[in-house]
């Protein structure tokens, strides 16, 4: 399988007077249809050994729910600006990505449970992360990755401790 090399637009615009657009944060093919999230701030689990990165998105209009997980090794050995292999035997750091059927539980304080039915998962086959930043429990970086499903996905994120 060819790198990973798909090239979308992954900056946020905005506008010097305060107007502007946000592009997504991750955009690619999965299960062979458009694929996209707008969040760039991942959920951060983990601790000293491990530390899982999950951007997240319900979609009400499309009722799904769209995910993609970074698995990264312990914190010391990711090297901020370096490329680090994703996907392969070798590969250090993990991603998946899971699209399902969006079910909305609600809750008796008013609030929603966000579960999926039907889910259906690709795994990075190749491809590369870069952490711009990787210290404190604040990462931030961008991937582009083929996924094992023929598809593929590329993205931006930032997050805070």
């Amino acid at each position: 399988m060819q790198p990973a090399t798909h090239s979308i637009c992954l900056t946020a615009l905005v506008a010097v007077l305060g107007g502007g657009c946000v592009a997504p944060a991750v955009e690619g093919v999965v299960d062979g249809a458009a694929f996209s999230i707008d969040d760039q701030r991942p959920d951060v689990r983990g601790g000293a050994d491990d530390v899982l990165l999950v951007l997240f998105e319900a979609d009400d209009v499309a009722a799904q729910l769209r995910t993609v997980s970074i698995d990264l090794p312990a914190t010391a050995t990711l090297r901020v600006g370096e490329p680090i292999q994703i996907g392969g035997d070798d590969a250090l750091v993990g991603l998946d990505v899971v699209v399902g059927d969006l079910v909305r539980i609600g809750l008796d304080d008013g609030e929603s449970l966000l579960t999926s039915t039907g889910m259906r998962q690709a795994l990075a086959s190749d491809g590369s992360v870069t952490f711009d930043v990787a210290d404190a429990g604040v990462f931030a970086g961008h991937f582009s990755v083929d996924l094992d499903d023929g598809g593929y996905v590329a993205g931006r994120f930032s997050s805070q401790p």
